[in-house]
């Protein structure tokens, strides 16, 4: 039985060969003695994108035995010619490489546009051989046990030795694991310097004669081609080169064929932002994204400088910062060096994506809010404030330079160049009646380039008479009733603007927003008594948070409520100084009073308004028996009258 080591080996050229570029697929053994070893296939599969197999050696080296821990290096050396054939194979290709077969319809296939290449070991074009340092050439040649390995060239990458020995491993496919191979195997090195432990797949049986031994694949990942029982064998299928064995490692050759690239980069950014964020969306989840895989390509005096990149999977975020100059940005990914993986090793590289959204680089005008008014009363004073007009710049820059360009009839109004600000200006008259509404013309510029001046745009400010004092109700003759009274008033604001009104008691503004209704009017009832006292009262109305002139002043007194008037109920009319009239204390401070006295048949002896305190028991000038009366005494401002009785007693 032969003990045989096929081995592939690799020379450092510009791209190293690292660890796992390539891995082992598939070994056939043919059993064929005439001429020995013909139609024994390995099938290589390249992970790694833009792999670089210039220099690298396949070589068929007899072992001691198969549990030795040492191996001969006494066999066959062939070496991949250095030439751009070999020098960037695509992840997902498969390399099928035959010793002599024998089949008359045999065609190599040296195309790998289809991610497949079938070429035999002595074609000189492609290969060469090469003797070791002990002058032997070898036998390409497979056997049951064989075990097939990869392996990087030597540090210096130099030829001469690059194809003796065990280290720089990359991968090893071993049929039958034993303690002293797995030991052997462990003592090597790998490209990077490392040990090689995890870099070998093992099964736990022989290549079948004329059969075949090839990855499970289970996880359909690379890490199915490290570890033990991670081969299978078959003896009655024919071997599927090119496409993988059914099911799980011909799909894992289907995703490696299928590498990540770049479906588009986008942007939504607005016209003159000076932070640009693209979207970039992959065509399947990558690892291994930062900001050195992009650069910017730009037109005219467009600058910008990549900041930084978040997101994951799919979609990743580039942020372009500090946004300046007049043309357009491109974000492009690099052709290489990018180090974009779909997490198998599969790199998204050598190619550039430049076919991304253009982003137009500017400073642009700003541009004054459409439909905007505000409201002044025709009493408003010089310096008042009309109103603070709105605009928007998109991008760069800042808004200045405000100016009335028409419409100012009278020079009635002023605007701060700055701020928009307009105020009624010194000497402003206004006619409500005759002239209700001006309507402004407006500019206002950019002031990173005062040449970008907005659009012409107008505003409405409409003039209304002057707003009234508000109205208690209940009140007369300067007093109310009440120590909560309803108190109302009328804006004049026709308007769906947000109106509210602040109300004032003795130059101090109530803490409550009073809202009007639909006519301009509002109304409100006070929670917290007044004092028994003389107040002021007066309102301002705001539009759209700009206060308007204040309304005119209520001077009120309000006294003790109707329920604390005390009506005596005993009338003595006897000249004596004690209850010759019928007295109503507080009765006074109600001016709007009316007294009505009646006799136990309901007759009216006594109807008086604003009573004075003064009357005596009579009757159209006589005097009224002694005896119970009734009386309901009214006091205005809709409070509830008080009814009670009196006694009337004569002689006492």
């Amino acid at each position: 039985m032969k003990r045989k080591l096929l081995l592939l080996t690799g020379l450092l050229f510009a791209i190293a060969v690292k660890a796992q570029d390539v891995v082992i697929n598939k070994v056939y053994n043919s059993s064929a003695s005439s001429p020995l070893g013909a139609n024994d296939v390995v099938e290589l599969l390249v992970i790694k994108d833009k792999t670089d197999m210039r220099g690298m050696y396949i070589k068929d080296v007899t072992s001691a035995s198969a549990t030795s821990s040492t191996f001969g290096d006494a066999g066959g050396k062939f070496m991949f010619n250095n030439s751009d054939f070999w020098s960037s194979l695509r992840s997902g290709t498969t390399i099928v490489i035959r010793r002599s077969p024998t089949a008359t319809d045999y065609v190599e296939d040296t195309d790998a546009s289809d991610y497949t290449l079938d070429i035999t070991i002595n074609n000189t074009q492609y290969f060469t051989a090469v003797a070791s340092s002990s002058g032997s050439t070898g036998t390409f040649a497979l056997g049951s046990y064989d075990i097939v390995v990869l392996k990087a060239a030597n540090a210096d990458g130099a030829l001469n030795g690059a194809a003796d020995g065990f280290d720089y491993l990359v991968h090893a496919f071993l049929p039958v694991l034993t303690t002293n191979i797995t030991n052997a195997y462990n003592a090597l090195t790998g490209p990077d310097g490392t040990t090689a432990s995890s870099r070998k797949m093992a099964g736990n049986t022989i290549v079948p004669s004329n059969g075949f031994l090839y990855a499970l694949n289970a996880t359909r990942s690379l890490a199915d081609f490290n570890g033990t029982n991670n081969l299978i064998a078959s003896s009655t299928a024919t071997p599927a080169y090119g496409i993988g064995e059914e099911p799980d490692n011909k799909a894992f050759i289907s995703y490696l064929r299928n590498a990540p690239v770049i479906d588009s980069i986008t942007t939504s950014a607005d016209f003159g932002a000076v932070t640009v964020v693209y979207n970039v969306y992959f065509s399947k989840n990558v690892t291994g994204v930062d900001m050195t895989d992009f650069n910017l390509t730009a037109t005219g005096t467009a600058t910008g400088t990549i900041a930084s990149i978040s997101g994951s999977g799919k979609l990743y975020q580039v942020t372009v910062t500090n946004v300046d100059g007049q043309g357009t940005l491109r974000l492009d990914k690099k052709a290489s060096g990018t180090g974009i993986t779909d997490g198998v090793n599969v790199i998204l590289d050598g190619f550039a994506f430049t076919t991304g959204e253009v982003y137009t680089v500017g400073k642009i005008a700003p541009v004054i809010t459409a439909g905007q008014s505000f409201y002044i009363t025709a009493n408003a004073e010089p310096g008042i404030t009309v109103g603070v007009v709105k605009a928007t710049l998109q991008g760069r820059g800042s808004i200045t330079d405000w100016e009335i360009t028409g419409g100012n009839e009278g020079n009635n109004f002023v605007i701060d160049a700055q701020t928009g600000t307009i105020t009624v200006a010194a000497g402003a008259t206004f006619d409500y009646f005759n002239k209700p509404t001006y309507t402004l013309s407006l500019t206002v510029k950019n002031g990173d380039d005062l040449t970008l001046v907005s659009q012409s745009q107008t505003i409405t400010i409409n003039v209304l008479k002057s707003i009234p004092a508000p109205v208690i109700y209940g009140g007369s003759n300067g007093q109310v009733a009440s120590l909560l009274p309803l108190i109302s008033g009328e804006t004049g604001l026709l308007t769906t603007l947000p109106v509210y009104v602040t109300l004032y008691v003795d130059d101090v503004p109530l803490d409550t927003a009073i809202t009007i209704d639909a006519q301009g009017n509002w109304s409100y009832k006070f929670s917290t008594p007044l004092t028994s006292a003389t107040h002021t009262f007066y309102f301002i109305a705001s539009v759209n948070g700009t206060e308007l002139s204040p309304s005119g002043v209520l001077t009120m007194q309000t006294v003790t409520p109707g329920w604390e008037i005390k009506p005596h109920n005993i009338l003595t009319p006897n000249n004596d100084g004690k209850n010759d009239t019928w007295v109503i204390e507080n009765l006074e401070v109600y001016p709007d009073n009316e007294v009505h006295v009646y006799d136990k048949l309901g007759k009216t002896v006594l109807l008086e308004k604003n009573y004075q305190q003064n009357w005596t028991g009579t009757y159209n000038g006589e005097l009224l028996r002694s005896g119970t009366y009734y009386y309901e005494i009214k006091y205005g401002g809709g409070l509830k009258p008080i009814k009670g009785s009196l006694t009337i007693l004569r002689d006492k």
